[in-house]
């Protein structure tokens, strides 16, 4: 919970920036009540957000490899972390660089 800075100064839209952008008010997932279903298209952050979950709702996961190094991450990184929280994958197709998996 606190202050993020949101820019679109990069190629994918809007995403988080260390430095630049508008200052905007962010609620952690952990703040939350738990969501049975979560859409989660974090343009890179996924391993992040999903260390993050205290419990295992169902994920639509919008992946996006070129963009996980950002992180420090890997598309094997976040598979490696995916598997060990007890998730199931179904792929559900690509389009451009993107994939997407159901996560149950």
């Amino acid at each position: 919970d606190g202050t993020v800075h949101f820019t679109q100064a990069g190629t994918t839209g809007e995403h988080i920036d260390e430095e630049f952008g508008e200052p905007t008010d962010s609620v952690s997932l952990a703040s939350l009540p738990p969501a049975d279903l979560i859409k989660l298209d974090a343009e890179g952050a996924d391993a992040r957000i999903l260390s993050a979950l205290n419990y295992k709702p169902i994920i639509l996961l919008e992946e996006h490899p070129t963009f996980l190094a950002r992180f420090g991450d890997t598309h094997e990184s976040l598979w490696k972390g995916i598997e060990e929280r007890g998730y199931k994958s179904w792929f559900m197709g690509y389009e451009d660089t993107q994939r997407r998996y159901l996560l149950f």
